[in-house]
């Protein structure tokens, strides 16, 4: 399934991005250390 992902200024707390992602994506963003998000879209 699909959970939210909330990315956040490590500084102020502020949101820059509301995304989703699936197991598949963080499991590439914690190896990559780059952030991977989920396409409802595509797919």
């Amino acid at each position: 399934g699909l959970f939210t992902a909330v990315v956040q200024q490590r500084g102020t707390g502020d949101v820059l991005m509301v995304a989703w992602m699936d197991d598949d994506a963080l499991a590439r963003t914690l190896e990559t250390r780059e952030a991977t998000y989920f396409s409802r879209s595509r797919g």
